[in-house]
């Protein structure tokens, strides 16, 4: 074969190759960059799964979450989800969670997560558009934030305990809606309302989730000699389409 053709196809090789990798590249970068749904792992056994398959996969670093996939970690173990905008979600042991929905269109832009047990505590920067939105979903319970430091914990039979550590959520169970804020707690059990939120002075917002300038101990608690605020309730409406 003519020396000119056999240099002419290898070129012609090497740019088709390397045309390949960019690709995947790209495909890979936008894939785990998107939304930077990313979980960290912080100590311990971290893992997650797609959804659909039965095996679970260790993260030995970090890896990227897609939508209905889940995350969970094992027995003295931590983690925590980095998302785009801000926003960070720290799971403490024997934690399972699942990013249910992922709205990344100009018309809605938010996130969904379904706590199926275990504590996290999660930060939620300041949402402005009417469209944007950061939801927790537990067994008994559904968390709206816009701007909050809350935790919330899911026993085995799915009571839910939430504390709000800034801002304010919206607890919404049994088709009542309570306003908690900062300072605050409240409990769920299976089937019934929110109960009346209460005061808790200790609730300490985690440094790993809350604002680079907040201090490490940054304690939420309402003004001393101030008697709690009523929670606000909303009355029942359409019911919530999962």
């Amino acid at each position: 074969m003519n020396k000119g053709i056999i240099k002419l196809l290898t070129i012609i090789f090497c740019v088709f190759f390397i045309a390949i990798l960019s690709f995947k590249g790209s495909a890979y970068s936008q894939e785990s960059a998107g939304g930077w749904k990313i979980v960290v792992k912080s100590k311990g056994i971290v893992e997650s799964k797609k959804f659909q398959e039965n095996e679970w996969k260790e993260i030995f670093s970090s890896r990227p979450l897609k939508a209905e996939d889940f995350a969970r970690t094992l027995k003295n173990s931590e983690a925590k989800i980095l998302i785009q905008g801000g926003h960070v979600i720290r799971l403490y042991e024997n934690t399972q969670i699942q990013l249910a929905k992922l709205d990344e269109k100009a018309s809605a832009k938010g996130f969904k997560f379904i706590q199926n047990i275990g504590k996290i505590w999660t930060h939620v920067e300041k949402l402005f558009g009417k469209d944007e939105y950061f939801e927790v979903q537990t067994p008994t319970a559904v968390l709206a934030v816009r701007g909050t430091d809350f935790y919330s914990q899911v026993e085995a039979d799915g009571t839910t305990k939430v504390g709000v550590g800034s801002g304010q959520i919206e607890v919404s169970a049994a088709g009542i809606t309570l306003i908690i804020p900062a300072g605050q707690t409240t409990t769920i059990t299976p089937n019934n309302p929110p109960a009346p939120p209460v005061n808790d002075p200790g609730i300490v917002i985690p440094y790993e989730v809350s604002g680079s300038s907040a201090p490490k101990n940054e304690v939420a608690a309402p003004q001393s000699g101030n008697p709690p605020p009523p929670p606000i309730i909303h009355p029942p409406s359409e019911p919530y389409i999962y």
